[in-house]
């Protein structure tokens, strides 16, 4: 019992073990992301910044921040260990090593006369004829009389002496941590070591695996659901106006989910003839046009209608009932139009299939419109059965999984789920492959996406994109603070046609234009130059080149290297944009493209962010010395390319590298886009010729200067030549529903892998509509 004992005590430190090596590691890493966060926390200050709270440090703000379920939890175990320390250090103090010279209060190897007068002195104190205190009885039996036979008996003080314990040599023990009833094996409680050792090693982490797989298999990487997925693949087009955009974006499956109460009716119907004006109605068949519009699922009608309340800024109009649902649909925009965006990117398309299965219990077989897609990979939508000629809606759908499979995978599953008689089921599936062949995304839906995010992040109208009075872009000013439509129509009679224009202007000229005309006062002044301060300027240098040749032929590897820098006029690099409306923090973002306008392809592209410094220098280092090494460059020389790319991350800039193939023999005349997913009129764009050639012998390229162009040293040509051929390539599509018409690809000498001049920010959302 002894033992048992023992190892009952050494219990708490086994847990207290087990606890801490997860719990410190992910404290750690919490503390430093809630630094990091902290250090990024830039943001405006203007007065309508301050007024909506977003960024108000109140005592009841902090603490429903920090009242998470992670934090709370994380609390409840540090409590449980600093528990766990103090009952271990008083434990410490009850479980003693058996020491008699301690006892008696005497140093090691006291002579016999100590011994017996210490003994005698304690025994006046804890005797019990002189004591008779129970607890000084207990002392002197079990430790005062025996330290003093143990130091008066010559055997057991050698052995103290020699092996440190009165009775001589102790042999080795092992025992298990646990608590004194699990040990109990000649009780009734015999059998609880067994259940503690099945339920905590086995059943425990595999219910936790379980359940977190059950969840996590409907969500990607970037806590998006594959059911979005699925859709956004079914339903993007390669030419979306924003407004079409929008059909796609609310059909998430986090918006699906969303509840729809009957007491959402009468607010979603006051809503409703509030954004009417916004909803793209056919105003000649607007009942019609209504009635169709309340015939969608109840979900996608409610978060239309919750956007466009963020969109027309009348979110302060809904109820307590809808404002939750608002915030939910606002909290997940971003994540949900990133992910669309890499959608409208990715070098695939769908292929809608219906694929009829004769299922058994025994057996499958599929039949398919294209065979070639027997092997392609699916996602099944949704599964029809048929029992005879009558429809079974009970079915089992790999939507639910959200698994990505192949035909035969899939015909499989059903045969499997089938138990009854032989049935007809035919299910549509989305086939995920390469949407052309050289595997391109679309310009004109990236566009769109990008639009849209502005809008829902600024709370602008997307038709306040269209020119308004006197040409005058009314977008951007609308997240100017104190902007509305009749300030607008004010400064342009006054000229300012363009936001650019009013950008450019001198703080004199743009304090006396706000006073003067609009009817600004000094502080409202101040709010807007601090918004304009906040607003960044975007230049690029771009080169594409391939590796080691001088020229670019049909099939090569073309590597694009573009080095973006960003400036604010308040000196800022990384920033949180003003976005009162928008009631989260959002960090902006800037997708880069590289795109044909004409053919709508985007050969290149890539996320850009300017908040994690660190991260970028890493980057840029590796992606630098990579290029170095691949060229044969000295070591040097590549320490100098370093030195310069870490300089330039530093100052602002960030590099943007990565390869794509090289299209069929001709000259492209490319644009390079750097689109701001958060601020309106901060896009730019950039013109880039290139010039495919054609493929030749291994290791014949010198036909490049002589016969089919300039070289690239000389191939140089001024963007302002050619200004008037891209007026029109990236135009704002919200008035566009339709296709647009098909050109013909403009063709002309031009330069390989050079730079060419950056071009001024583009208005709007990068219109260039003079």
């Amino acid at each position: 019992m002894a033992a048992s004992e023992e190892n009952s005590a050494l219990f708490p430190i086994f847990i207290l073990t087990i606890m801490a090596i997860p719990l410190v590691p992910y404290t750690v890493m919490k503390l430093c992301r809630a630094a990091s966060k902290k250090s990024k926390s830039i943001h405006c200050n203007c007065s309508e910044c301050v007024r909506s709270g977003k960024y108000r440090k109140s005592i009841f703000k902090r603490i429903s921040n920090f009242s998470t379920y992670s934090n709370l939890t994380l609390i409840l175990l540090w409590a449980v260990m600093i528990f766990l320390v103090y009952y271990i250090k008083n434990m410490s103090r009850e479980i003693q090593v058996f020491d008699p010279y301690a006892i008696l209060g005497l140093e090691p190897g006291a002579l016999d006369s100590e011994i017996k007068k210490n003994y005698r002195r304690l025994s006046i104190q804890y005797h019990p004829d002189k004591n008779p205190d129970p607890e000084a009885n207990k002392y002197f039996v079990e430790f005062i009389t025996k330290a003093y036979q143990a130091l008066t008996d010559p055997i057991s003080r050698e052995n103290y002496e020699k092996y440190g314990h009165p009775d001589g040599r102790q042999g080795f023990q092992m025992g298990i941590a646990l608590p004194q009833f699990l040990l109990d094996i000649d009780g009734a409680s015999g059998g609880i070591l067994l259940l503690w050792i099945v339920g905590i090693c086995i059943l425990l982490p595999l219910v936790i695996a379980v359940i977190y797989l059950s969840r996590s298999a409907k969500y990607t990487g970037n806590y998006v659901m594959h059911q979005t997925l699925s859709a956004y693949y079914y339903f993007m087009k390669p030419s979306l106006a924003p407004s079409k955009v929008m059909e796609v974006f609310i059909k998430a499956a986090e918006y699906m989910e969303s509840p729809v109460r009957r007491t959402d009716d009468e607010p979603l119907h006051k809503l409703f003839m509030s954004v009417r004006s916004e909803l793209n109605l056919d105003l000649k068949n607007i009942k019609q046009e209504q009635a169709k519009f309340w015939k969608q699922h109840p979900a996608l009608v409610k978060t239309e209608l919750l956007i466009q309340a963020q969109l027309t800024r009348k979110s302060a109009d809904l109820p307590p009932t809808l404002l939750g649902d608002f915030r939910r649909v606002l909290e997940l925009a971003p994540r949900l139009l990133e992910e669309l965006m890499k959608v409208v990117l990715q070098s695939m398309r769908n292929i809608r299939n219906t694929v009829s299965v004769i299922t058994s219990k025994d057996a499958g077989l599929v039949s398919l419109k294209d065979d070639s897609l027997k092997d392609d990979y699916i996602n099944i939508t949704y599964i029809t059965c048929y029992i005879g000629q009558s429809r079974r809606d009970e079915v089992e759908s790999f939507a639910s999984l959200s698994l990505f499979v192949t035909f035969s995978n899939a015909v499989a599953y059903v045969s499997f789920c089938c138990h009854f008689p032989p049935i007809s089921v035919s299910f549509h599936a989305m086939a995920v492959i390469p949407r052309t062949s050289q595997g391109l995304g679309w310009l004109r839906p990236a566009t769109g996406v990008v639009e849209l995010s502005q809008c829902i992040i600024q709370a602008v109208p997307l038709t306040a994109r269209k020119a308004t009075g006197g040409s005058t872009e009314g977008a951007p000013f609308l997240q100017l603070p104190h902007f509305s439509e009749s300030v607008i129509k004010k400064i342009a009679r006054k000229k300012v046609r363009t936001f650019e224009d009013f950008r450019d202007m001198t703080l004199q000229e743009r304090a006396e234009l706000l006073e003067q005309v609009a009817g600004f006062s000094s502080d409202k002044v101040t709010d807007v130059e601090m918004v304009l301060g906040m607003m960044p300027s975007v230049t690029v240098e771009v080169r594409c080149e391939t590796e080691g040749e001088e020229g670019i032929q049909e099939g090569d590897v073309v590597t694009i290297q573009a080095w973006i820098t960003l400036k604010r006029a308040n000196g800022l690099v990384g920033a949180l944009p003003h976005a009162p409306n928008f009631p989260f923090h959002k960090e902006e973002n800037f997708w880069f493209l590289l795109a044909d306008p004409v053919s709508n392809n985007v050969w290149f592209s890539q996320k850009v962010n300017f908040m994690d410094e660190a991260s970028a220098i890493i980057a840029a280092s590796k992606a630098i010395e990579d290029t170095m090494e691949g060229s044969g460059a000295s070591v040097k020389e590549t320490s100098a390319a370093v030195r310069e790319a870490v300089q330039k991350v530093r100052s602002g800039s960030r590099l943007v590298m990565g390869k794509f193939p090289a299209p069929a023999e001709g000259n492209y005349n490319l644009t390079c886009y750097c689109l701001c997913d958060s601020w309106i009129g901060c896009d730019m764009k950039t013109n880039l010729k290139v010039k495919i050639l054609k493929r030749t012998r291994a290791g014949s390229r010198g036909g490049l200067v002589t016969e089919e162009g300039p070289n690239a040293e000389d191939g140089i040509e001024e963007e302002e030549e050619d200004e008037e051929e891209y007026d029109d390539d990236y135009e704002s599509e919200y008035s566009e529903d339709e296709e647009d018409k098909k050109d013909t690809k403009k063709k002309g000498p031009a330069a390989n892998g050079k730079v060419h001049k950056k071009d001024s920010s583009s208005e709007g959302s990068g219109s260039d509509e003079e």
